[in-house]
């Protein structure tokens, strides 16, 4: 790297570099390896080390003919490369344009490629080789080739032979030039369709004779054999194997000064006896030239020579500043075209916002009065459901049982705070704040939900609040107790509490209790005189619940339960999970939240521990009961940003709320209500989702009639709910788990023989899992419901103990989308390595991830889950070689690797591969039918007996485990015998649409057609304002136009993935005609909304 810094600029080699055209390179010194592209680590210069001495070896005679060889043909080398459709490069193109050293260096470095190569020698060595045009002209062939061979417009053989839209061939380049754009044949207008692959192997099959053998004839167009240079014979595909390595070859002295030119094999002899060898320390003033034994003699001497390693360290720190340097102006050339953007952005902003304010004003006002109309309005519709329903208990004309799951949903946010909010209350319409920012927010949640005051006094963060009569009672951290009158806000008094900051406060029997280091204190709630210390705690007091006869304070790992009267211990509980953090009591049960995440739930009544609820990923700060319809329910608020509902007749978490950008500290409840506080400075409102009109309407569907003190309520008399609109059927593109069964797959289904799968007699599902174990190579296999519980059931039979680690992508499906089912089931942390664009993961980073020591702060890593084929990333394809690497890094550490392949086949498919050469990478993997395959329903996992075997418990344990199975597994039998042959089918569909869509004259939307491998594509939008929803539903609509336009209607369902994502499945339900069909609607959707 230090000596690229120093040589000669050139601005070609520098726009080169800057557009990526350095794309391809040569492994092993002129070695073509089309379609192989280069791992380059970003120096376009020779990538070996350009430090070491000169060549010092008196016997290398062998390796300077080597190396000189791979001089010429070009350590590093350029490549302009034409492909066919099937990936191979076509015959003729893609001959490399070495890079010579540069002169300065001497002759050694130059042959074990350690120094860079010149400008002015790339140039004259790019010279001795002809130009792509000329290279394809210079062909004798051995037999003459056939008419039908021949371009109609050059009369040459096809160079890069395309059809165009009239059925004939022409050259590429042909077709290009011509002017007028119609076909010399039937002059119609023409373009190209697609690449005559036929031909064009065809013409790559054919021998011709080496270009090295061949001379420019005496009519000076065309070339014959010169019966003196190279005899050889070479296909038109190879030739560039033969003719860059031909001993015929015309090269240069690689010393370049004043040489003349001469024949590849005269090259060695020439270099023995070469006189204008230039010391390697040229570039530091050194004038010595001569011959290679006389430089190896002169370096000994040299005074540059000892001063090398010095020489060389400059270089480096020269070129690393000239590289900041060169950083540090693309930043500020980037910061500002960001400004200038930001500038106008800027106007338009405030050109916008006086517009936009006046109007908001406008229609604030007719909010807030439809908002009354509507509270209006709802009252009178619950009182009218009130009576209906007491109607139904006298008369028992109820048909079904309404009880509906209720769902809390963010109705709003407060915004004030300037720092985390620590601590909630609320009274009457009045919720109270405290906050790091020192204040109390009072919020009015009754009429206009706005900040009515900001009260003031404390000098540290307030972290308790509570109220008793018409007094609310403040905490800080500047260990004092603050009293305010809730009529007017204002403070009446400020109490010295204690000497550490108060913690926590509560009420009851017109005391106040606070709570600090190893203690809670008892105060008068209207004097504020101290009572009484309660002592006894070893540790923070950091939650403290009062119900009408007994105090709870939490402890460390304690919770003590007081008596009000007495204000003495009358039971202490003990937790084994971390310290004590929040408290709940309900009418049944004591609730404490733990620093280890979890809650542990006590019977009120027996003190016996009930349940230890688990769910959440961080510390549980908070806790508050809200008593509703359905029952009890308990909210959690925990360091991990989510607030769980948990119901307390069956213990089990039925809802989480995700909203808060930050952790959750505190939550409130009223009337229904219920408020969270957050470190990210808003507190939000929670609330029922409960719809009394659609109560109404369930209500009226099911009654005939009910009459009460006589009002009639008939069927539908007083609401009526809109027919939903009917979607025209459509091309489902949106997955391919949309696919139903076929007529062959349900007579297989029909007619299987089955058993009970739980015992292992279902013979159907018997010999599928003999069939995929044989399939993947691996012991065993067993059949499961779905891909999600597949991947669940490897991870924990992988993973078996709570706390150990997985390492996997941010995009796998695992993580993405299943529910982050193995922390809810197994406790189980995930750690993610960002996927790259292809659905790699970087395995340095990978390496990084993985935690094996015995550092108590640290979990275990036990597992790396990969994807292949990658959903997310659009359906990629990973590599053999990459799998391999993967598990080679897992054998190393002594861990697991697990495969999410749901879409396997499809992987193997595209690959050219068995599924067994991907499957023997991996400990254990995962294949869904139902994706792909055209299945309804089952996946199938693999891997040792041992690892089948708990796994098998695992699926009984988890609900999986299926009785007659079989008619299932019949459907996966039919799906590898009918469906898994036509994906080949299915990747030639998804492109033929996306070349199609790319083709079309729009600017809507992009996407690489060279990433497309399998049957999934991610379509870019990339016109401004347009978002992936929007393409989504305007696909969904047919116009009048449009179908005037089109002469049918078409409509395609695809899924959008995000604002600018929106992806397209094909499965083995789309036709030939459907793909026809779906490519008519994408052009003209993209066309109009171009």
């Amino acid at each position: 790297m230090a000596q690229q810094n120093f040589q000669e600029y050139d601005p070609l080699d520098d726009y080169a570099r800057r557009t990526n055209s350095y794309r391809y390179f040569s492994s092993n010194y002129g070695e073509n390896h089309p379609g192989t592209q280069a791992s380059h680590p970003g120096n376009e210069e020779s990538s070996s080390s350009c430090n070491s001495s000169p060549v010092r070896n008196e016997n290398r005679n062998s390796q300077l003919i080597n190396n000189s060889m791979a001089l010429q043909e070009g350590k590093m080398v350029t490549h302009q490369v034409s492909y066919n459709d099937t990936g191979q490069r076509l015959p003729g193109f893609g001959e490399p344009s070495p890079r010579l050293a540069d002169s300065a260096m001497g002759f050694g470095d130059v042959l074990q490629n350690r120094a860079p190569m010149s400008p002015s020698h790339r140039k004259s060595l790019t010279s001795l080789h002809h130009s792509e045009t000329e290279v394809w002209d210079i062909m004798v062939f051995v037999e003459p080739p056939s008419k039908s061979l021949f371009c109609k417009m050059c009369n040459k053989v096809y160079k890069d032979p395309v059809m165009v839209t009239c059925g004939h061939s022409y050259c590429k380049r042909c077709v290009t030039r011509q002017s007028e754009g119609t076909c010399p044949i039937d002059n119609q207008t023409i373009a190209v369709v697609v690449a005559n692959i036929a031909v064009s192997e065809q013409i790559g099959e054919m021998f011709i004779h080496c270009r090295h053998g061949c001379r420019l004839s005496e009519d000076g167009q065309t070339y014959e054999l010169d019966p003196t240079r190279c005899q050889a014979t070479v296909k038109v595909a190879t030739r560039g194997e033969h003719e860059e390595a031909c001993d015929y070859m015309m090269v240069e002295c690689p010393n370049h000064a004043g040489c003349p030119q001469l024949l590849r094999k005269d090259l060695e002899d020439h270099i023995k006896t070469c006189c204008n060898v230039k010391c390697p320390h040229h570039k530091y003033s050194c004038e010595f030239t001569g011959t290679q034994e006389e430089l190896i003699i002169h370096l000994k001497m040299c005074k540059y020579e000892g001063m090398k390693d010095f020489l060389g360290h400059m270089e480096e720190k020269v070129g690393e500043l000239q590289e900041s340097l060169e950083e540090k102006d693309q930043e500020i050339n980037f910061l500002r075209s960001m400004l200038g953007k930001l500038s106008e952005r800027l106007e338009n902003l405030e050109k916008t916002a006086e517009i936009k304010l006046e109007i908001i004003e406008r229609n604030q006002s007719n909010l807030l009065n439809e908002v009354v109309e509507n509270r209006k309005e709802r009252a009178l519709l619950m009182n009218e459901v009130e009576h209906i329903t007491s109607a139904l208990n006298e008369r028992n004309t109820v048909i079904g049982v309404y009880d509906p799951q209720q769902m809390f949903r963010c109705r709003g946010t407060f915004v004030g705070h300037q720092g985390p909010v620590w601590c909630l209350t609320e009274y009457a319409e009045f919720l109270f704040s405290g906050s790091s920012d020192k204040t109390i927010k009072v919020w009015d949640t009754g009429n206009n939900y706005r900040c009515l005051k900001t009260m003031e006094g404390h000098t540290g963060i307030v972290l308790a609040l509570c109220t008793c009569g018409n007094k609310l009672y403040s905490g800080s951290q500047d260990c004092r107790i603050m009293v305010w009158n809730i009529e007017n806000f204002e403070k009446e008094k400020s109490v010295e509490a204690h000497e550490n900051p108060v913690c926590t406060l509560t009420s009851a029997k017109n005391m106040l209790f606070s709570g600090s280091l190893k203690v809670v204190k008892v105060w008068d709630a209207q004097t504020m005189e101290l009572k009484k210390e309660l002592t006894g705690m070893n540790h923070w007091v950091r939650a403290l619940v009062a119900t009408q006869n007994y105090l709870y304070s939490g402890s460390y790992q304690t919770i003590k339960i007081w008596d009000l009267d007495s204000l003495e211990v009358v039971h202490n509980l003990e937790t084994s999970e971390g310290s004590v953090y929040s408290l709940a009591v309900t009418t049944h049960h004591i609730l404490c939240g733990t620093y280890e995440n979890v809650i542990h739930v006590w019977e009120l009544s027996s003190k016996e521990l009930v349940v230890t609820l688990k769910g959440h990923t961080g510390t549980v700060y908070s806790m508050a009961v809200l008593h509703t319809s359905s029952g009890t329910k308990v909210f959690s608020a925990s360091y991990d940003r989510s607030l769980r509902v948990w119901s307390m007749d069956n213990m089990i978490c039925t809802q989480t709320l995700l909203r808060h950008q930050g952790s959750v500290a505190c939550l409130a409840v009223s009337r229904g209500r219920i408020f969270s506080g957050s470190v990210d400075s808003t507190v939000k409102v929670w609330q029922k989702d409960n719809s009394y009109f659609d109560l109404f309407l369930w209500i009226t569907v099911n009654l005939t009639r009910v009459t009460q003190g006589g009002l009639k309520y008939e069927k539908g008399s007083m609401y009526k709910k809109a027919a939903p609109s009917v979607r025209r059927s459509g091309i489902p593109l949106a997955s391919d788990t949309v696919t139903k069964p076929s007529p062959g797959m349900r007579n297989a289904m029909a007619t299987a023989e089955v058993g009970d799968d739980v015992m292992g007699e279902d013979p159907t599902v018997n010999a599928l899992q003999n069939r995929i174990a044989k399939l993947f190579d691996k012991e065993a296999a067993l059949f499961v419901p779905t891909g999600t519980m597949g991947n669940l059931i490897s991870v924990l039979t992988h993973c078996p103990e709570r706390g150990l680690e997985v390492v996997l992508g941010h995009k796998s499906h695992i993580f993405v989308h299943e529910q982050g089912n193995i922390a809810q089931f197994g406790g189980l942390l995930t750690s993610t390595v960002e996927n790259n664009d292809d659905g790699t993961m970087d395995l340095e980073k990978m390496k990084e991830r993985i935690r094996l020591s015995d550092d108590p702060h640290f979990p275990y890593t036990r597992l790396i889950c990969v994807e292949n084929t990658h959903n997310y990333c659009g359906g990629k394809v990973i590599p053999v070689p990459y799998m391999k690497k993967v598990y080679d890094i897992a054998q190393d550490c002594g861990i697991k690797v697990h495969l999410d392949g749901a879409r396997l086949m499809h992987a193997a498919v595209a690959l050219g591969v068995q599924a067994s050469d991907i499957t023997r990478c991996v400990d254990s993997v995962n294949m869904c039918f139902s994706k792909g395959l055209g299945c309804p329903v089952g996946s199938i996992i693999a891997g040792t007996e041992d690892f089948i075997r708990i796994a098998k418990r695992r699926r009984k344990a988890l609900g999986g485990g299926m009785r007659q199975a079989g008619v299932l597994a019949a459907a996966a039998m039919y799906s590898l015998d009918h469906v898994l042959p036509k994906l080949s089918e299915e990747h030639d569909k998804t492109l033929q649409i996306t070349q199609a869509i790319m083709s079309a004259p729009q600017t809507v939307v992009s996407v690489d057609c060279q990433t497309v491998k399998t049957n999934i594509v991610f379509l870019t939008v990339t016109k401004p304002g347009l978002t992936a929803t929007q393409l989504y539903d305007r696909l969904l609509q047919v116009t009048e136009k449009e179908e005037k336009d089109i002469g049918e209607s078409i409509v395609v369902k695809t899924v959008p993935y995000s604002d600018t994502l929106l992806r397209f499945v094909l499965h083995c339900d789309i036709s030939s005609q459907d793909v026809q069909k779906a490519i008519r609607k994408f052009s003209y959707v993209l066309c109009e909304l171009s």
